[in-house]
C-alpha cells in the first residue's frame, strides 16, 4: 500500500496532461504507428513494475500522445492496453471513477484478460477496481460522416458508449486517418463534416458489379449478339456466292446454244442456276434467324 500511496503522489503533475488527453491535438511532426505505442506502453510496464514511477509517467505520456498522430488503425488488443494503463495512471491519482471506467472498457474489449501476477499481486487494490464497473449498454448515436466514419477502439459503429472512454478514429473513404484521439467520457466526438443525404455514389461496372443473375443474362445476352453477327456474316457471304454463280450464268458461251451442243449448254445453265438458287435459300434463311436472334438478344431479359 505504501507503494501504491507513492504512486499517487509522484503521479501528481502528470494529471493535466492526462485529464486534457481528449481535449487537444498533439502537433504531429512525425507519423506515429500501432508499434510504437506498444513500445511505450512496454516500457511503461517495465518501469511501473519496479517503481521507477518518474519513467512509468514519461513513457505513458508517450503512448498517449501517440494515439494523436496514429496513422494506421487502431487494434482492438492496443486500445484495450490503452484504456488498462489509463485506469492504472487515473487509480494513481486517486480518480477512482475515471479508473473504473477506464478498465470497464478494457474488459468490454477483452473480458477474459487478467493483469500479471508480476504486476499485480493477488488482493492488490487495483485489482478490486479492475473489476468494479460493468460496461454497460448506455449508449448514444455515432453520426454518419460525409467522408468515410468513425471507429471506436479499433471497430465500426453506430453508437458510443456513454459510460467509458474510447479511442476514435476518422477513417475516410480512402483508408487514411483523418484524425485519432483519446475520447474521455462525456468529451465530444472529434470535429468531421457530416452526411448531409447527398452520397456520391462509387461508379460501378454493369459487368463487374451485376448480381449473379443478372450476369448471367448478359453473358446469354452477348453470346446471342455474337451468334447474330455470324449468322449475319454468314448470309452476306453466301449472297455474295450465289451472285457469282448469276454472273457465271449470265456467261455461259452462247455458241453452245447450236442443235448439237444443246445439251451441254442446258447442263451448264441448270448447273449455275441450282448453285445459285441453293446459295440464296441459305442466305435468306440465315438472314432470317441473324434478325431473330438479335431481337431476342435486346428485348428479351432471360431466356
Amino acid at each position: 500500500m505504501y507503494a501504491v500511496h507513492c504512486m499517487r503522489k509522484t503521479l501528481l503533475t502528470a494529471a493535466v496532461f492526462w485529464l486534457t488527453a481528449g481535449e487537444y491535438a498533439v502537433a504531429c511532426d512525425t507519423p506515429t504507428y500501432a508499434t510504437d505505442i506498444q513500445d511505450a506502453l512496454r516500457s511503461a510496464e517495465a518501469h511501473f513494475s519496479v517503481f521507477e514511477i518518474p519513467e512509468f509517467e514519461s513513457e505513458l505520456d508517450r503512448a498517449f500522445a501517440g494515439v494523436e498522430c496514429l496513422k494506421e488503425p487502431i487494434e482492438i488488443h492496443l486500445a484495450a492496453e490503452l484504456h488498462r494503463f489509463g485506469g492504472i495512471r487515473a487509480f494513481g491519482e486517486d480518480d477512482l471513477d475515471l479508473a473504473r471506467r477506464s478498465f470497464a472498457a478494457a474488459r468490454a474489449l477483452e473480458p477474459a484478460y487478467n493483469f500479471p501476477s508480476t504486476l499485480f499481486p493477488k488482493d492488490h487494490p487495483i485489482l478490486v477496481e479492475y473489476s468494479a464497473l460493468n460496461p454497460v449498454d448506455a449508449s448514444e448515436p455515432v453520426p454518419r460522416l460525409a467522408d468515410g466514419r468513425f471507429t471506436l477502439d479499433g471497430s465500426p459503429s453506430s453508437t458510443r458508449p456513454i459510460d467509458r472512454p474510447a479511442v476514435v478514429q476518422w477513417i475516410g473513404a480512402d483508408g487514411g486517418i483523418r484524425v485519432s484521439k483519446y475520447v474521455l467520457p462525456g468529451s465530444p466526438l472529434p470535429e468531421a463534416p457530416r452526411y448531409t443525404g447527398v452520397t456520391v455514389e462509387p461508379k460501378r461496372d454493369p459487368v463487374v458489379d451485376a448480381p449473379p443473375i443478372a450476369k448471367r443474362n448478359q453473358k446469354r445476352r452477348w453470346i446471342a449478339v455474337a451468334s447474330s453477327g455470324a449468322l449475319l456474316a454468314t448470309a452476306g457471304l453466301t449472297y455474295g456466292a450465289a451472285l457469282l454463280n448469276k454472273q457465271g450464268f449470265n456467261k455461259v458461251d452462247a455458241d453452245l446454244y447450236e442443235p448439237d451442243n444443246f445439251k451441254q449448254y442446258k447442263d451448264e445453265l441448270t448447273k449455275y442456276q441450282r448453285r445459285a438458287n441453293a446459295l440464296t435459300v441459305v442466305s435468306l434463311v440465315t438472314g432470317v434467324g441473324a434478325v431473330g436472334v438479335g431481337v431476342t438478344a435486346v428485348f428479351v431479359a432471360e431466356f
